[in-house]
């Protein structure tokens, strides 16, 4: 039944096509748009069961039925930001400015900064402290649009304090209306205390799956393959062992050397392999030919300053399947707003308005595993909708600054309505207060 239904003179992307497949080539670029329609949503199931150009017949609503007259503003599906830090402590601001006078992001952790740094203040923070931190960014990421998301460990690489961040990351979960995937990545850097210890550490890293898959903490385990982090042959032993432990996996990979690190996510089969800075035109083609998602960083590249950037027109029009995340973190990509990842998309890869809308939804839901029920408007897939302040989709990447989510619904429940975030974030807050708004219009 429909318990919520938004109707308006503006576009409606649905992103339906191909159904229950990813876009690739020409198809990244068609948004399979309806030119004015209703969709009505089970807010109580928290799932999508109308989308129509014409109206939906009064034995399809619900009796307390809540209105939402969009007016001619896009309704399109919440953006899904497939690879994202969620939580750390500390900041690294100053980072950020001595990147900016010229140091390099291998310089500065080859002085104790980046990820070992955060390393230390995460150890220090409280699991209270991490969570508020969580909390914050969370909110920070819906304002935008953000309803589906992933969330890694990898700022503490002890077992025990890689524990305590997938704990918060449950809590998070437990917190929120949408969907907040969490993937372990203990081998994110090789700790300095542990750097005259390889295998140890990397021993280590292994053991620490049995607790996470026994507390279920944990869907994906993710590498970070680098001269300063993990060898192609670390990395296999770690992701075998998750592999053959149930998890689904995922590769931060060549994002500043080409060391093979694309070729060793498809010979896994990993879900996603992410970055993809510094790879050549064969490994592009390869990756072109498989399932595995390409998930591309311009924030990371933008943030940092790195002069490298992935081929994305030749994975585009070779076939890969292309996806996009902020790939939000305190050092290398502090940035919160998917429409500005699309701007940088747009400047630095040439990504078209279109394929990034569908690359931060669509095709990032495959990088998540879920590809079946998110990042589509179409009945049966989840209630994860945003409505714009804007008659055109464009403006996300176009209009720079600007805040252009208005209304942000997540798993049925409004969290941002008209440009105000709600209290909380959590779920069934709608469910709760429909029968007080019933026959409620919401006008723009």
């Amino acid at each position: 039944m429909i318990s919520l239904l938004i109707r308006t003179s503006g576009p409606i992307v649905t992103l339906s096509e191909p159904h229950h497949l990813p876009k690739r080539r020409e198809s990244l670029g068609q948004l399979d748009v309806l030119a004015g329609g209703f969709l009505g949503l089970d807010r109580f199931a928290g799932k999508i069961t109308y989308v129509s150009s014409q109206a939906p017949a009064t034995t399809l609503m619900n009796a307390e039925v809540i209105e939402l007259d969009a007016g001619d503003r896009v309704v399109m599906p919440g953006f899904v930001d497939c690879h994202n830090h969620l939580i750390w402590a500390g900041s690294r601001a100053g980072e950020f400015f001595a990147r900016c006078q010229g140091k390099s992001y291998q310089d500065i952790a080859a002085e104790g900064g980046g990820i070992a740094y955060t390393r230390e203040q995460t150890l220090r923070a409280s699991e209270d402290e991490l969570l508020a931190v969580g909390r914050r960014n969370l909110r920070e990421l819906v304002r935008h649009g953000v309803t589906t998301l992933e969330g890694k460990s990898g700022y503490a690489l002890t077992t025990e304090g890689e524990l305590r961040m997938l704990r918060v990351l449950r809590r998070l979960k437990d917190e929120f209306a949408g969907t907040l995937v969490s993937t372990y990545l203990g081998a994110h850097i090789i700790p300095p205390e542990k750097k005259s210890h390889r295998q140890k550490y990397v021993a280590e890293a292994v053991a620490a799956l049995t607790p996470i898959r026994e507390q279920r903490l944990a869907e994906f385990c993710d590498v970070f393959v680098d001269e300063q982090a993990f060898t192609l042959a670390e990395a296999e032993l770690v992701l075998r062992a998750a592999s053959d432990a149930g998890f689904r996996l995922r590769l931060h990979a060549d994002q500043f050397s080409d060391a093979g690190a694309a070729d060793l996510a498809m010979k896994l089969r990993a879900v996603s392999v992410d970055h993809l800075d510094a790879i050549g035109e064969e490994t592009a083609r390869r990756l072109a030919a498989s399932d595995t998602v390409c998930v591309l960083l311009p924030g990371a590249a933008f943030f940092s300053r790195s002069p490298l950037r992935p081929p994305a027109r030749l994975l585009i029009e070779s076939g890969a399947v292309v996806a996009l995340a902020t790939d939000l973190n305190p050092g290398s990509s502090h940035i919160f707003d998917p429409s500005l990842i699309m701007t940088l998309a747009s400047l630095e890869l040439g990504i078209g308005a279109e394929e990034g809308i569908a690359a931060f939804t669509k095709n990032a839901a495959f990088a998540l595993s879920r590809g079946y029920t998110k990042g589509s408007l179409a009945p049966g897939f989840d209630a994860d909708v945003l409505v714009l302040a804007t008659d055109d989709y464009r403006d996300l990447a176009y209009g720079v600054g600007a805040d252009l989510v208005d209304t942000v619904i997540a798993g049925g429940g409004i969290l941002k309505e008209k440009g105000v975030m709600k209290e909380s974030l959590a779920p069934n807050q709608e469910q709760a207060a429909g029968s007080a708004r019933s026959d409620e219009i919401i006008r723009f």
